[in-house]
């Protein structure tokens, strides 16, 4: 098991620019945004706006901390993103954030279709995952994030 904790990780650029996030794990170790399997971040969502595009991947969003926000996609879609409750969309498609509330955070997993398989939701916080917010556990095939007390999101990954 590996653990890391939310102080040890540095902020980076979206990769539009368009805010800050902070990379939990990412597979292959040292891989970059063009060359990952998987990503599993955590960002600050300050105002509306558009989210990176990410061809050839899929993406698992939760908002953790705030109101939650809305995905508006160019064809029209809209597609609610509440409090702790994992959403899954295609990171191909053009959206656009509107925010419920004012800022919020997620965590953000972001996968490969065609090598990754992945499922998202929100558990019992393990014993063995450290008190202490954002707090993360990788055991394998699983990412395990700190989210209060009580809750984890676990983050369930299979190659193909």
């Amino acid at each position: 098991m590996d653990l890391i904790r939310a102080a040890d990780l540095v902020p980076r650029p979206w990769k539009n620019g368009g805010g800050v996030t902070w990379e939990i794990a990412i597979d292959p170790p040292g891989a970059n945004l063009e060359d990952f399997r998987w990503r599993i971040s955590r960002a600050r969502i300050e105002v509306d706006g558009p989210f990176s595009i990410f061809p050839g991947c899929e993406r698992w969003i939760t908002c953790i901390e705030g109101a939650g926000f809305a995905l508006h996609f160019d064809d029209g879609v809209k597609l609610p993103v509440p409090p702790m409750m994992p959403v899954r969309f295609s990171g191909d498609r053009p959206v656009t954030c509107r925010l419920a509330e004012g800022p919020c955070t997620d965590i953000n997993l972001i996968f490969r279709r065609d090598r990754v398989r992945a499922e998202v939701a929100i558990v019992d916080a393990p014993r063995e995952l450290p008190a202490g917010a954002g707090s993360a556990i990788n055991r394998g095939g699983e990412i395990l994030v700190r989210l209060d007390a009580a809750r984890a999101l676990s983050a369930a990954l299979k190659a193909l």
